[in-house]
């Protein structure tokens, strides 16, 4: 083999490297990140931008980061947490998800699972098709690029889209490390200060429809804890959603309302009567 071959460029192994600059700011970035999940993580019920920015504001640390990544010593932080959040999470609501393919996929997937499950019991269920894998036309906004075409949640937070309230604006977030029990929890605290301080009313309950239909996620608790001994039932879930589901026109489900209203609140009955501890 000629020298002259495996010295052309193609052949050789590239050092170029991205700006220096962009490297440094990328860490820092990371870093507040880090900050912003460390405080979500430890919060019990969904934080607004507002809230998360004044809990860390006094922080020099992160005083010292925004400062960097802005060039401002006067930065907002509620702006450039917003903005982090916004880009580093992904909406709780499988309507807010999820296109109308996407939700029929979805679907799909679940009853494979279903079936899954069963057979895992000893039942005879037959041959398993494999349903379709996902494409980004089947994603709303940025939640492709955290999930791909297996669905794999990679987002480090969760969006509560529609359930802003108590005088405050600004998006409501939840840590995404949080396990479906605790993201119930999560909503049912949230669905019971909702009730009692902001009093929703009219067209702002059809925000309750996303957590509602989202509540089969109550069936993923019961598959959860269901063996767990003695503790306390998850307060409000059920009672909420019978209260809100019956107001709730939304148009995925226009067609059958009924139908999906009923397993809604069939999903939360049984959510809501688990014993944990």
């Amino acid at each position: 083999m000629e020298i002259g071959l495996i010295e052309q460029p193609e052949y050789k192994r590239r050092w170029s490297a991205d700006d220096l600059d962009e490297r440094v700011k990328g860490q820092l970035r990371e870093r507040l990140l880090d900050r912003i999940e460390t405080a979500l993580s430890s919060a019990r019920e969904p934080q607004s931008v507002r809230a998360i920015a004044h809990g860390l504001e006094r922080e020099p640390e992160v005083r010292a980061l925004g400062e960097v990544l802005t060039g401002r010593a006067d930065f907002d932080l509620e702006r450039l947490a917003g903005e982090l959040l916004a880009e580093e999470s992904g909406p709780a609501f499988a309507a807010c998800r999820y296109t109308a393919t996407g939700l029929e996929k979805r679907a799909a997937w679940e009853r494979v699972w279903e079936l899954q499950r069963r057979e895992d019991r000893g039942e005879k269920v037959g041959e398993i098709e494999p349903p379709q894998k996902y494409t980004s036309a089947d994603f709303q906004g940025d939640a492709w690029t955290h999930r791909g075409k297996l669905d794999v949640p990679k987002e480090r937070f969760i969006s509560y889209p529609g359930c802003e309230g108590g005088g405050d604006s600004t998006p409501l977030y939840g840590w995404a490390g949080c396990d479906h029990l605790q993201r119930a929890r999560a909503l049912a605290q949230l669905f019971e200060r909702c009730r009692r301080e902001d009093r929703w009313e009219g067209d702002r309950l059809v925000s309750d429809a996303r957590q509602a239909a989202d509540a089969r996620a109550g069936s993923w608790v019961f598959q959860h804890v269901m063996a767990t001994p003695n503790g306390k039932s998850l307060p409000g879930i059920s009672t909420l959603a019978k209260e809100r589901a019956k107001a709730i026109a939304w148009s995925q489900f226009e067609a059958d309302r009924d139908s999906t209203i009923d397993s809604i609140v069939r999903s939360l009955d049984m959510a809501s009567t688990i014993r944990t501890s």
